[in-house]
């Protein structure tokens, strides 16, 4: 005769033939079952593999165990072999798999903190945290860019990895913050109420232009071109030498010679400046996504590196606490108002510049 060994499953136990067995493990999560030909032996697999038992106290049942933060809530301890494990009650009734796989900062204590046992931290992820399967581990930071993670063997390691991680990432943040409150309210992507006219011979006023023949190819020629009306003496333009060679390249550069042009006849950074660009992936960068690289660490929302870092870095370094005015242009418009001459005269003179 056959004996049929339920560890972990609906119902846990021995069972004289398959076909109850198989009701008991079947799409069962992690079900754990085994066939003996001794009934001693099932037995012996069942005590074996049971697993720990959850029971579920109110915190004056559980006064000689642990202390708990809250004598008002229900509280679940899971007892095994080597310690007991006070948690709190979810909003919802878990299973013992579920109950495992649930973060470890969610533990309230535990009688023995140097138990050995894996233990799977997660300094850097979509919900950093200890947990106890690399299942688990896994989804929180699969996708997610420079996650920072480790395997301990004891619950004190993996608690001082996430913490040292959190400090160090605070620090950053705190660096990081001010630059971007400052990029925040200083990028604007339109004119708004109050700001200067930007006919008004005493503001800064550059058009700026990027050209590419055969753009994005080998043999590509880029150059770039700002022109300020207001002081035509300051207008220059170059051709794109060494490096990758592309339009949005040469957007970025005529965009970071204005400014420092601008830096350079009011260092102290006072006026605003009114920038001029047919580029919309110029103006979306420096008013709507370029915080939110700098966040991730020069990461877009997928994940995938920001491209031209080395050019948006230089712009947000020479931008300062400046002020300045992204004004979109329409390009080859043929029209010959303010804005359409301005911005022709700098596409010329790019195009030259590449052609050079």
């Amino acid at each position: 005769m056959s004996y049929y060994a339920v560890a972990v499953g609906r119902n846990p136990g021995i069972y004289s033939n398959w076909c109850d067995c198989e009701k008991e493990v079947k799409g069962y999560p992690n079900a754990k079952f085994q066939k003996f030909r001794l009934k001693e032996q099932a037995a012996e697999f069942v005590n074996r593999h049971k697993p720990p038992e959850i029971i579920c106290h109110k915190e004056s049942t559980l006064e000689q165990r642990a202390t708990v933060e809250s004598s008002e809530e229900e509280n679940f301890a899971i007892a095994n072999r080597k310690t007991t494990e006070i948690y709190r009650k979810p909003e919802k009734e878990i299973t013992c798999q579920n109950f495992h796989s649930k973060p470890v900062y969610e533990l309230i204590s535990r009688n023995n903190d140097s138990i050995e046992m894996p233990f799977y931290a997660v300094a850097i992820g979509k919900t950093p945290g200890i947990y106890r399967t690399w299942k688990d581990a896994e989804k929180e930071i699969k996708g997610f860019p420079n996650a920072r993670f480790r395997k301990f063997k004891t619950l004190k390691e993996a608690e001082e990895f996430v913490n040292q991680n959190k400090k160090e990432s605070m620090n950053t943040q705190e660096d990081l913050d001010p630059k971007l409150d400052i990029l925040r309210v200083n990028m604007k992507p339109f004119r708004q109420a109050g700001d200067p006219n930007p006919q008004d011979r005493e503001t800064l006023v550059c058009f700026t232009d990027g050209s590419a023949i055969s753009n994005g190819s080998f043999y590509c020629k880029a150059g770039w071109a700002a022109v300020f009306p207001h002081n035509e003496n300051w207008n220059t333009s170059a051709k794109l030498s060494g490096g990758k060679k592309t339009n949005n390249r040469a957007e970025y550069l005529a965009a970071i010679e204005a400014i420092k042009r601008a830096n350079k006849e009011d260092p102290s950074q006072s006026k605003t400046l009114y920038i001029y660009t047919d580029s919309m992936l110029l103006i979306r960068s420096m008013t709507a996504w370029v915080t939110e690289w700098m966040k991730r660490d020069w990461k877009k929302a997928d994940g995938l590196p920001v491209l031209n870092k080395d050019l948006l870095i230089e712009l947000v370094q020479v931008i300062g606490k400046r002020i300045i005015i992204w004004q979109h242009v329409r390009s080859h418009t043929k029209k010959k108002n303010w804005e359409s001459f301005w911005n022709d005269k700098a596409d010329r003179m790019a195009q030259n510049a590449a052609r050079s």
